[in-house]
Parts: C-alpha cells; structure tokens; sequence
C-alpha cells in the first residue's frame, strides 16, 4: 500500500530538522533563543530581521539610499513651504 503524500509542511519537517545537522528546528524557536520567550509571531520576525541588518551594518550604499531619500524628503517640504496655498 503507498503511502498518502505529505503535506508541505511534513515534507519540510523531515528534511534536516535536528540541530545535529547544523538546521534549526523552525517548530521551536524558544528552545534555542531564549530572548523569544513570549514574543509574538510578528515580534520574533521583525527581532531576526533587526539582528541581520545590525550585522550586516552600514554600506556605502545604504548611506547614499539614506542620504537621497532625506535629501527628497527635504525638497518635499520645501516645495510645500514655498507654493502659496489658496484658501
């Protein structure tokens, strides 16, 4: 008798789930990082996306974004300052 096919989230629980194969089991995020202890679904995500941008820091590129977007912004208020409204 076959058996019935898994499902996508069987088929990736099986593959390489133990910590001896150097994976981390997704299932069981506390377990290993004990900062997430009572975190939120949302509140997990976005501390693993803050701790991969603080370590990957600052670039050249990341400075030119952050200048020209602040450079924009300015020019936006600027052009809002100076158009006489017409109330």
């Amino acid at each position: 008798m076959a058996d019935a096919p898994k499902t996508a989230n069987e088929a990736e629980v099986g593959r390489g789930s133990s910590l001896e194969d150097g994976l981390i089991d997704s299932s069981a995020p506390d377990a290993i990082d004990p900062e997430m202890i009572g975190l939120s679904l949302y509140e997990k995500k976005a501390l693993l996306v803050n701790r991969e941008l603080a370590q990957q820091g600052m670039g050249r590129y990341q400075w030119m974004v952050f200048f020209l977007c602040g450079f924009g912004y300015f020019l936006d208020l600027l052009y809002v300052l100076g158009t006489p409204s017409s109330f």
